[in-house]
């Protein structure tokens, strides 16, 4: 599916960076600012607003090439028979191809933009124009007498988006935590749901809607997570909105929804952000805008960085999966973001720890 692969395209929390197996080899270094720079990563231009789209395309198409709300359908029909049901859902998947399209043109115009920007905000020295040749003194005569000194520039815009977008992005195992412990709690009141064959079990889920609800919410605004991650969640919370959702057609819902559920609750447990706390880095430093600079700053920080690198670790030393959740992690990251400490829970004796 090409949405899931666009979904997919604006993570970079993913597994070669930080999964299990990486942060035992100890292979990659901390990603910073400079890192997703270099490449135009989408995390820095995708607003919320366009995951929002992605997500909601994703639900539709699912829901035409897949049978998992097929019932709910039959109901909205009223009488429609099982070809008229199929017939109806084959002719939106042309559709699902042009928003399949449409959205794909949307972040390459997004990055378009976002690189043109960096393009305009990049001084190269090295060319030679008469404004490089001029000195501080001859560009502030130049200057107009009416300049606004309150007015923002290009450059200055550019640089002070890019650094709160990048401390956003720092803050992210902070909600990663949060939504992982989220995700197991509604994943074990949907198991008790499904075990109860009665109207009850309905009315429970519409109880549990505003946790979901929020918890799509701050996923989608506040992680990395992919669209597809929450795909499930989102269609869950349309089929049980539509009320007309009866107890087979929600039995079905979640013999469909339940183990893709499950089977990305355990990817986040393994491969995410929290688990090792020095794969983003804790620097917050502008890149570098002097074009004969470039080749200087290699890494997010300069050479203490090399420490982000655990050099491997052994079994032992990682803590990761379930045993993580019962630790204070988002004490841990904000504490590292404000004192510049490593104070991960699964560091060494040794370690230096950070006190409010």
């Amino acid at each position: 599916n090409k949405l899931q692969i666009c979904s997919n395209s604006l993570c970079f929390v993913i597994e070669e960076r930080v999964g299990f197996v990486s942060t035992l080899a100890g292979t990659n270094d901390a990603i910073g600012l400079n890192t997703l720079l270099r490449i135009n990563h989408p995390s820095l231009f995708v607003d919320k607003e366009m995951k929002g789209e992605l997500l909601a395309a994703l639900c539709m198409v699912h829901a035409t090439m897949t049978n998992e709300v097929a019932d709910v359908m039959k109901s909205e029909g009223k009488g429609d028979t099982e070809e008229g049901i199929v017939r109806r859902l084959n002719s939106n998947i042309y559709d699902a191809e042009s928003t399949q399209v449409f959205l794909q043109n949307k972040i390459d115009h997004a990055k378009k933009q976002f690189m043109t920007k960096i393009k305009l905000a990049t001084i190269d020295g090295k060319i030679n124009t008469v404004e490089n040749l001029m000195d501080l003194e001859d560009l502030e005569k130049l200057k107009p007498k009416d300049y606004d000194k309150c007015t923002i520039i290009a450059e200055d815009d550019i640089i002070s988006t890019l650094l709160e977008t990048w401390s956003q992005l720092q803050t992210i195992p902070i909600w990663e935590h949060w939504c992982h412990m989220q995700e197991m709690i509604i994943l074990e009141e949907l198991s008790k749901s499904s075990l109860l064959n009665n109207m009850h079990a309905i009315m429970q889920l519409k109880s549990l809607l505003p946790r979901i609800t929020k918890f799509i919410e701050v996923a989608m605004a506040q992680t990395d997570w992919s669209m597809v991650d929450l795909r499930p969640y989102q269609t869950l919370v349309w089929a049980v909105e539509t009320e007309l959702l009866s107890l087979d057609s929600f039995t079905h819902l979640l013999k469909c929804i339940l183990p893709c559920m499950m089977f990305t609750a355990s990817q986040h447990s393994w491969c995410n952000s929290f688990n090792n706390l020095n794969c983003i880095s804790n620097h917050l430093v502008s890149p570098p805008f002097w074009k004969n600079d470039a080749d200087v700053v290699e890494n997010d920080g300069g050479a203490d960085l090399a420490l982000a690198n655990t050099n491997g670790q052994s079994l032992s030393e990682v803590n990761a999966g379930p045993t993580r959740m019962r630790q204070p992690v988002r004490n841990a990251v904000l504490l590292r973001l404000s004192g510049g400490y490593s104070i991960d829970c699964s560091s060494s004796s040794n370690t230096r720890h950070a006190w409010l």
